[in-house]
């Protein structure tokens, strides 16, 4: 059936209404996304069909539903078949590091994505860095056991600062100690108070009662490097009322200052947008939670440095001496055991809070600070908006065995990756304890991801097979 136009006859197929690339949309519609692929291949004219972004977003969907506010939002930011390649592409192996040290217990990769220190069982640290070569190469080791460590369990990096947590030898009770390395998660122990690496955070348990306990969130220097004997070193910033059992993981993030996910909003939206120029403010995530139940908890923080020793802050000399004396007349008070009204008055209530089915086993912010990744035992976990902590997407449970050591599990997240437990794809010669994913180079220069597993004994290296993708807007 042919048509006249000003460019002479043509088909009707052909023409203005262009039936033809609808009638290919809908039939490449009910194609998987290796059919499509190979459809593009055939002609010219196929494959502008085949690249049609809605194409790509519906296979996608069909992996994780995404509703339609975030298909408008995301239609000119995203594209669609980069996002199925990367989500359907398998992982190869390429190398494995060995170190001398054994009994592997953690692992922290700095921001930059180039240095690696990893943490074992017998007080010993490394640390590796990435060559041009793509190789990792071990440029500096220590044992921490002549200071006195059973262990060296937890560490994370702030520039080129690393603040490693060990476990204290032939201790009563359960006794850390933090250390900050400046030569190249500190997890219920302590965290970085931000990126800049010039002062942390440190946890204190104190047991008020035989069922109560609060822990008190310390703020100290990193260095003693001051100009000024007034300089201040340690200050309490707050306190926690340990609700339904100890802090078990703790970190700090900058996440905007407004909520920035709405409701019904999902995960790929919250992941997907970069980090805008809106006002941010530093906050304090923690986990706590015993077997059966957990949550997780944020409060605003709003010292960044220990506040100067300023001798008027406490008032004059005789208004301290009048407040001495008063204390030395007063009757003593009774001794008993404080209820549990009286230890919540002095703690700082989370300003928002999300239950968790099982005990927490390790958090992950998402580089753009807009979500935080919660895992707790058996493989499950979720993602969270920030700083409203209201579920976006959940994981399923994981049934694979875990070996009794998921008390160490370490999750990791990128603009692309979430990485919580490793699946058995993967072919490890020993449990996961820890995922690591470095952040990818500029768009300019595509390079395809990378995902660190930290076993026992080794820290496996592997490479996502995705490619780069055409982008085509709709």
């Amino acid at each position: 059936m042919r048509a006249e136009g000003e460019g002479g006859s043509r088909w009707q197929w052909q023409g203005r209404h262009q039936l033809s690339r609808v009638a290919l949309e809908l039939v490449f519609a009910w194609l998987s996304g290796a059919e499509l692929a190979r459809a593009g291949a055939v002609c010219r004219a196929w494959r502008r069909v085949a690249a049609a972004p809605s194409l790509w977003r519906h296979l996608l969907a069909a992996q994780a539903p995404l509703s339609r506010t975030a298909q408008l939002a995301l239609l000119r930011e995203v594209g669609w078949r980069q996002l199925y390649v990367e989500a359907m592409a398998g992982w190869e192996a390429v190398g494995h590091l060995q170190p001398s040290s054994e009994g592997l217990l953690h692992a922290a990769l700095s921001p930059c994505g180039k240095r690696l220190a990893l943490l074992s069982s017998d007080a010993a640290v490394s640390i590796w860095e990435l060559c041009g070569t793509g190789q990792w190469e071990e440029r500096w080791s220590a044992g921490l056991g002549g200071r006195g460590w059973a262990s060296a369990e937890r560490g994370e990096w702030a520039g080129t600062r690393l603040l490693v947590a060990g476990k204290r030898a032939l201790a009563q009770h359960d006794a850390w100690e933090l250390l900050v390395l400046a030569r190249a998660s500190g997890g219920a122990a302590g965290c970085w108070a931000g990126a800049a690496g010039d002062a942390f955070l440190s946890f204190e348990l104190r047991s008020l009662a035989p069922t109560l306990a609060a822990t008190t969130v310390w703020l100290n220097a990193a260095t003693q490097e001051t100009h000024s004997e007034y300089a201040g070193v340690t200050t309490p910033l707050l306190r926690i009322f340990n609700e339904g059992g100890h802090l078990l993981r703790a970190l700090v993030a900058e996440v905007p200052a407004e909520e920035s996910c709405g409701d019904g909003e999902d995960y790929l939206r919250a992941t997907r947008t970069v980090r805008s120029g809106a006002t941010q403010m530093r906050v304090l995530v923690g986990a706590w939670g015993r077997p059966g139940s957990g949550a997780v908890g944020l409060w605003a923080l709003v010292e960044r440095r220990p506040p100067p020793l300023l001798a008027s802050a406490g008032g004059d000399l005789s208004a301290r001496l009048r407040r001495w004396r008063a204390a030395r007349e007063a009757p003593p008070l009774p001794e008993r055991d404080p209820s549990e009204a009286e230890v919540r008055a002095l703690c700082t209530p989370p300003d928002a809070a999300c239950p968790l089915p099982a005990r927490p086993t390790g958090l992950a912010v998402h580089p753009n600070g807009r979500c935080v990744w919660a895992c707790w035992t058996g493989g499950g976990g979720a993602c969270l908006s920030l700083p409203a902590l209201a579920p976006l997407r959940a994981l399923a449970r994981c049934d694979a065995p875990s070996a009794g050591l998921e008390h160490y599990a370490q999750p990791a997240a990128s603009r692309a990756f979430f990485a919580g437990r490793a699946p058995a794809a993967l072919r490890l010669r020993g449990p996961a304890l820890a995922a690591l994913l470095p952040p990818r180079p500029p768009p300019s220069a595509f390079e395809a991801d990378a995902l660190l597993v930290l076993t026992p004994d080794s820290v496996h290296v592997w490479r996502s097979r995705a490619t780069l993708q055409p982008f085509f807007e709709q």
